[in-house]
């Protein structure tokens, strides 16, 4: 399956359609029935899409005071995209989050923060479970491979 470019008269102009088919005759059916109303005699060819046409119908066209403009049909210089901007936080997330982990294995490793009791802490084993839970959180939305 590819895409098509079905370019068809419509009485103001010429007007282009894109429709997915295995080939030209499937595509002009699929044509048919996407747009409706347009005649054989009205359809000026059906082509394969080239990767300009699908780039440049992906791009939005864009106004600038009364005039739209169009994208560049030929697949001319391409700008690149600004990088996203970092959260304001930037590693101090990561550092928040690995700092948690370690208090949190702290607690985990000995609730009773040497006490001389042989009983364990539950505030704080769940204390420490939780913190260390979080702190894995953080440091994985921080450090998550993009």
């Amino acid at each position: 399956m590819r895409q098509y470019k079905v370019e068809y008269s419509n009485g103001d102009g010429i007007d282009t359609a894109f429709v997915v088919a295995n080939n030209r005759e499937k595509a002009l059916k699929a044509f048919h029935l996407k747009v409706a109303g347009v005649d054989d005699d009205q359809v000026l060819g059906v082509e394969p899409a080239s990767e300009a046409d699908l780039r440049a119908r992906m791009e939005p066209e864009m106004e600038f005071g009364d005039e739209p403009i169009a994208p560049i049909a030929g697949g001319g210089p391409r700008r690149r995209l600004a990088p996203a901007p970092r959260e304001r936080g930037g590693v101090l997330l990561g550092v928040l989050g690995i700092i948690q982990m370690i208090a949190g294995g702290v607690l985990l490793g000995d609730p009773t923060l040497g006490e001389n009791v042989m009983v364990a802490n539950l505030q704080l084993l769940t204390i420490g479970q939780t913190l260390f839970i979080t702190g894995a959180i953080f440091a994985a939305v921080q450090w998550r491979p993009r």
